[in-house]
């Protein structure tokens, strides 16, 4: 059983428990539900988890309690006409009271009525506008200032408890590493977790044009859907970018950790689950006395590298971040974070900066240098003044022409 693949084991139990306990269809319909959709288009299309954490579990489950409601031994083919989305509603509702729990149930019943729509067994998606509600709002990950990392960072050093089997040096090493990584790197925290020792290796190094710093650029994307699909799991909307950039004393780190731990090259560099990498990250927001903390770093290093780069870097932006368009980044990081706050965390915190915009970076950093004077800010206060009235000057120009 170890050696075969997540899928294949949820959908050997599924059909064993529909053996045991065969569904109330009739063959045709049967064939419909368990043999086209569930062993097929289901089967190929999500994931092991959701197939066994929601479809497999669920769908059967609604035929029989929607055969008991309406008293028939036997539902057929066009029983599935008389379906509305309130009895998807009632269903989900009786079997929790979470409002999170009945929002993937009925997503899972929406699916497949979408399917048996495009599929023409029914005129219309008998689950269409059924509700997915959620049991809270997904607030914004928090972006965080130069001060706050600091905090962070403090917070990871103070690490005192370590799981069996590690010291509590071990975990404040690990902890302090994957801060960095992400970073740096602006990677989605569930990607950064794949990467495996063996991944950490330079396609080539470049040189930062204003920090003088050394990089190693590492594949990305091929690294991560490589691991996604050793449990039969795909990339689709969330894409990691083609390529990383750590610095060299990050890279040496990793190097280290791995051979210091006896981590192979498919190991993974952060050996722990994502639920202790969540718990560690309340014991850190405790520590660093935050109001909320988040592994979600990438907001951060987004907003530092948009501030540096400017409006004319976007689209070198949205390549490194990952995304499809500019409206991700066009939405969230527009002028969150002023460029000498952005250009002290680079700097600190060794962010890669694209090397094409070289010029904006020598004018924010005279523009560092002369906050740092005794009447910096005043003076920096005058500079945006003659900087914006320069702008609306040229503006002005243009439109006479």
């Amino acid at each position: 059983m170890a050696d075969r693949i997540p899928k294949e084991v949820a959908l050997d139990k599924l059909m064993k428990r529909l053996d045991d306990n065969p569904l109330p269809l009739t063959p045709e319909l049967e064939s419909i539900v368990v043999d086209e959709y569930l062993s097929d288009y289901a089967y190929n299309e999500y994931s092991a988890k959701r197939l066994r954490d929601w479809i497999y579990k669920y769908l059967p489950r609604f035929f029989r309690w929607y055969a008991k409601q309406k008293g028939l031994d036997v539902l057929d083919l066009r029983d599935l006409d008389s379906i509305r989305r309130g009895d998807g509603e009632r269903f989900s509702r009786s079997l929790s009271d979470s409002k999170s729990v009945q929002t993937q149930i009925n997503a899972t019943l929406s699916a497949f009525g979408r399917w048996l729509l495009e599929e023409r067994y029914t005129v219309y998606n008998p689950f269409k506008g059924i509700k997915m509600k959620k049991s809270r709002v997904k607030s914004r990950p928090p972006i965080y200032n130069l001060d706050e990392l600091h905090r962070i960072f403090d917070a990871i050093s103070r690490i005192s408890r370590a799981p069996k089997g590690m010291t509590a040096y071990d975990v404040k090493t690990q902890y302090n590493i994957l801060a960095r990584f992400l970073l740096q790197t602006g990677l989605r925290y569930s990607h950064a977790l794949e990467f495996r020792c063996g991944d950490i290796e330079c396609r080539r190094e470049e040189v930062s044009p204003l920090f003088g710093y050394r990089y190693c650029v590492i594949p990305a994307i091929e690294a991560v859907e490589e691991h996604k699909s050793e449990v039969e799991e795909e990339l689709k909307k969330k894409m990691p970018p083609s390529e990383i950039y750590i610095d060299m004393n990050l890279y040496n780190d990793i190097k280290e950790w791995c051979e210091r731990m006896g981590l192979g090259p498919r190991d993974r560099i952060i050996p722990a689950s994502i639920a202790a990498v969540r718990d560690e990250g309340r014991a850190i927001k405790n520590r660093a006395g935050l109001p909320k903390f988040s592994w979600s770093i990438r907001h951060t290093w987004a907003s530092v590298v948009y501030a540096m780069v400017g409006d004319v870097g976007l689209p070198t932006l949205v390549k490194f971040g990952g995304w499809e368009s500019a409206s991700m980044p066009l939405m969230h990081y527009v002028e969150v974070m002023r460029p000498e706050e952005a250009y002290k965390i680079a700097k600190e915190y060794r962010i890669y900066l694209p090397k094409e915009y070289t010029k904006r970076y020598g004018e924010i950093e005279r523009d560092v240098q002369i906050l740092e004077q005794p009447v910096g800010a005043d003076v920096m206060e005058e500079l945006r003044t003659l900087r914006q009235e320069l702008a609306e000057l040229k503006a002005a120009a243009r439109e006479r022409e």
